[in-house]
C-alpha cells in the first residue's frame, strides 16, 4: 500500500526502508531489474534516490519488444518498479482479457499490453491530469486498451475524489484538493466487460484504501468468470475462500481461482527475460 505519511528517506517511509533488507522478494527485484531495463544503472538510481529529471522516458523491454513509457516523478518511477521488475500483477504469457481499476498513467496497463499482441485491456482512471497521460502511454496499443473516464466503488454517483501532485496517491476518501467525478459500481462495470467477453484473466484494484470494500463486494454471479485478482492492502486480506486461494507478498494480495491454476505467472515472465 502506498503511504505519504511519517517520516521518509529518499521519498520512502522509514519502516519500509529499514524492513527492505528482510524480504527476499527485494533482491530477487534487483535482478529482475538488469533483464528489464535497457539502462539498469539510471533506473536504479532514480529509483534509489528519487533524483533525475521530469519527464523521463523509461525504456523498458517487454516480451513484445521494448517500450518507453513517460514516467512524470519519482513516485511513477517506483510505480514503474512494482509492476515491471517486482511483478506485483504477474501475468501468464497467454492473458486475454484485463481489468484495471486505478490505472494511473498507465503502467499497469503496459505491463499487460506487452505480454503479448493480442490481449485487451478496460482501464478506469477518474484523474483528467491522469487521463491524458494513460491515453499518452497507451498510445501505441490504443486498438486493445478501452480507457474509461471513471472511479470505481460499490456505487454509481458523482463523488469527492481527493487528488494530490503526483496524481498516484488519490483515491474517493483520501485527503487532498478534491474534485468531482463520475464513480460507476464494480458489479455493474464487471458485468457489462462479461457482456462481450467470456471471462476476465484479471482485475487489479488499487483505489488507495477501498480495495477491500470493492473486492469483497463483487457477485459470485461475476466471480465465477474471473481467474485472478490483484488488490493491495497493508497485511492478508483474503476474500472469497470458497473460490480462490489466497496469497500476499509485498503489500499485494493475490486471489486464484482454485479451479485453474496460474503458478506458472512469474516462472513464464522470468523465462521471456532470460531469453530475450
Amino acid at each position: 500500500m502506498k503511504t505519504r505519511n511519517g517520516s521518509q528517506v529518499g521519498g520512502r517511509s522509514l519502516p519500509l526502508v529499514l524492513g527492505a533488507p528482510l524480504h527476499w522478494g527485494h533482491y530477487r527485484t534487483l535482478l529482475t531489474m538488469c533483464g528489464v531495463f535497457p539502462q539498469p544503472v539510471d533506473f536504479l538510481r532514480r529509483y534509489l534516490t528519487s533524483a533525475g529529471d521530469y519527464p523521463y522516458h523509461c525504456a523498458i523491454s517487454t516480451p513484445i519488444g521494448t517500450i518507453a513509457p513517460t514516467t512524470y516523478s519519482s513516485h511513477d518511477v517506483r510505480t514503474v518498479n512494482e509492476v515491471f521488475a517486482r511483478r506485483t500483477y504477474a501475468a501468464r504469457r497467454d492473458v486475454r482479457v484485463v481489468v484495471d481499476v486505478g490505472a494511473n498513467i498507465g503502467v499497469s496497463a503496459l505491463y499487460f499490453l506487452t505480454r503479448n499482441h493480442h490481449v485487451r485491456v478496460h482501464a478506469f482512471e477518474p484523474v483528467p491530469v491522469n487521463l491524458e497521460r494513460l491515453a499518452g502511454n497507451t498510445a501505441p496499443f490504443r486498438e486493445r486498451c478501452t480507457i474509461h473516464p471513471f472511479a470505481v466503488a460499490l456505487e454509481n454517483g458523482q463523488v469527492s475524489f481527493g487528488t494530490e501532485p503526483t496524481g498516484r496517491y488519490g483515491g474517493i476518501g483520501v485527503e487532498g484538493e478534491l474534485i468531482e467525478v463520475t464513480c460507476r459500481s464494480i458489479n455493474e462495470v464487471l458485468d457489462e466487460i462479461l457482456r462481450t467477453e467470456d471471462r476476465i484473466d484479471i482485475l487489479k484494484v488499487d483505489i488507495e484504501g477501498l480495495e477491500e470494500a470493492v473486492v469483497a463486494g463483487i457477485a459470485p454471479s461475476l466471480l465465477d468468470r474471473v481467474e485472478v485478482i490483484y488488490y493491495e492492502t497493508t497485511g492478508p486480506r483474503p476474500f472469497h475462500a470458497d473460490r480462490f486461494a489466497h496469497r500476499y507478498e509485498l503489500q499485494s494480495n493475490r486471489l486464484t481461482r482454485r479451479r485453474r491454476s496460474f503458478e506458472r505467472d512469474e516462472h513464464d515472465d522470468q523465462a521471456t527475460t532470460s531469453h530475450r
